[in-house]
């Protein structure tokens, strides 16, 4: 399986738009019709941290990985000099459920060291087993927990240098 990421556009917001809604369906979801939001993906794209997921050339999902700020409030391991945050990852329903989650992420973390981030930092919710097995499994460390836009999650960090 070929994965890739295609840095998103403003050209690219209706599409974008249609794989959060479609995204919005997975089981445990936080998503929902509010978000995210043509706002939200507007500002992603013009902080040059959001990506379309492509596998074997077609549009499998999205992610946004950089430096946001929008995480800078919760207890972090402070050793990091450089960390990127990674938000808004979700996939379309036929590539859920096949392990395709983890390649995608790896892929992610490689492209997080490439652009010379040394930690990279998320949020998952509490309510999803499933997202919780994927980043402990690929090594995130939990840092507590923390109340967010309505929904309790989980502070995961890796190190990536």
């Amino acid at each position: 399986m070929n994965i890739s990421f295609c840095k998103a556009d403003y050209k690219d917001l209706k599409k974008l738009l249609s794989l959060c809604r479609e995204a919005v369906n997975a089981p445990y979801s936080t998503w929902n019709e509010d978000y995210p939001n043509e706002e939200i993906l507007k500002q992603d794209i013009a902080a040059g941290t959001l990506y379309i997921i492509q596998m074997d050339y077609r549009d499998a999902g999205l992610i946004a990985a950089g430096e946001n700020g929008e995480l800078n409030c919760l207890p972090w391991d402070g050793a990091a000099c450089r960390p990127c945050e990674i938000a808004r990852f979700g996939l379309v329903s036929q590539m859920r459920g096949k392990g395709l989650s983890r390649l995608v992420l790896k892929e992610a973390i490689e492209l997080c060291k490439q652009q010379g981030f040394d930690t990279i930092r998320l949020i998952a919710s509490c309510g999803q087993p499933v997202v919780k097995r994927l980043y402990e499994g690929e090594g995130f460390q939990s840092f507590g927990t923390a109340r967010l836009f309505e929904h309790d999650f989980v502070c995961y960090q890796k190190r990536i240098v």
